[in-house]
Parts: C-alpha cells; sequence; structure tokens
C-alpha cells in the first residue's frame, strides 16, 4: 500500500497546472461542474438542489458520480449531465481512465465543486485535474486544489447543507 501511495503522490504533483484562477460569483456563472461519491448518506439530495439550481438559472452542469463500492447504482437514476464512474473504469492506482474522463476534464468550466466529504484519491485525482476558473471543496488536504473550501463548522455536516452554503456564499460574495 505504501508503493501504491508514493505512486499516486506523483501523479498528484505532476498535475499541478499553471491556470488562472477567477472568483466566480455564482450570477455570473455560465456552467458548473461537480463530483460526488454516491455512497455518501444524503447526497442526491445534495445534488438534486444543486441541479434545480442550475436549471432555474439555465446554467448548463455536468456531474461525474463515483461508484467504488460493490453496491449496484444504475444509471439510470442520473440524468444526461451526470455520468457514473465505475472499478472497471480506474487504473491499477484508481486513476480514472476513458473518453467520458477526458471531456469532463478538459472542457473548460466557469465552477467546480467537490461534494465529497474527504479524501479519495480518485476524486481529488478529478478534482486536481479538472480545468476550472474556480474550484470549491469541503474539506482541506495537502496540495488542495480548491481555490474556496467552505467547512461545516458548527452546523450540520451534510451534503444537503454543503449545497446550500455554497450557494449563500457564492450569491453574496461580489467580485470586482
Amino acid at each position: 500500500m505504501f508503493f501504491k501511495n508514493t505512486l499516486r503522490r506523483r501523479n498528484l504533483k505532476r498535475l499541478q497546472s499553471i491556470r488562472e484562477v477567477k472568483f466566480m460569483p455564482l450570477p455570473k456563472v455560465k456552467n458548473i461542474s461537480f463530483i460526488f461519491d454516491f455512497e455518501e448518506e444524503e447526497v442526491l439530495e445534495a445534488v438534486k438542489i444543486l441541479t434545480t439550481y442550475a436549471l432555474n438559472k439555465k446554467i448548463p452542469y455536468s456531474g461525474i458520480s463515483v461508484n467504488l463500492g460493490k453496491s449496484t447504482f444504475p444509471q439510470t437514476v442520473m440524468n444526461h449531465n451526470i455520468r457514473l464512474l465505475v472499478k472497471n473504469e480506474l487504473s491499477y492506482l484508481k486513476t480514472p481512465k476513458g473518453d467520458m474522463i477526458e471531456k469532463f476534464l478538459t472542457d473548460p468550466t466557469d465552477l467546480f465543486i467537490d461534494l465529497t466529504p474527504s479524501y479519495n484519491y480518485t476524486l481529488f485525482y478529478l478534482a486536481h485535474s479538472i480545468n476550472a476558473s474556480f474550484k470549491v471543496g469541503r474539506y482541506q488536504h495537502e496540495m488542495n486544489p480548491y481555490d474556496l473550501v467552505i467547512s461545516p463548522g458548527s452546523r450540520s455536516n451534510s451534503p444537503a447543507e454543503y449545497v446550500r452554503q455554497v450557494i449563500h456564499y457564492l450569491t453574496t460574495i461580489k467580485s470586482e
């Protein structure tokens, strides 16, 4: 496991890309990308809040859900803008591969939101790799790829509450 973790850290260090970070208040966002772990409790409620907001504001969105466990999760529950990443689409190190992932990572996006509550190499790799102007995350970790981290503090740590906080902060903070 130590060898695998060393290789993973090297992969992440190689991903340090030069990108122009621009704060994107939610009213100015033209598209949103997000990732989440479907095995987290109540995460589908959070995804529904985020996608409903995007649909109401006519903001295109795309998402990746990761299924690394043994449970079955039908793709039919997802809509056409949210894709499911399964084990056979991962390398030995659990690095995502395939055309779907390449498109998700290389298409420019204004806002990227990581809904995952804790470190997971596959999701962290996606967060590092995505071509986004502004990245929002839920937790602090070494080699942090986020421009803004919103931690739950004393409030509920539910994914739905986190999405509400992200929407609140990104709509109330003004940019130049």
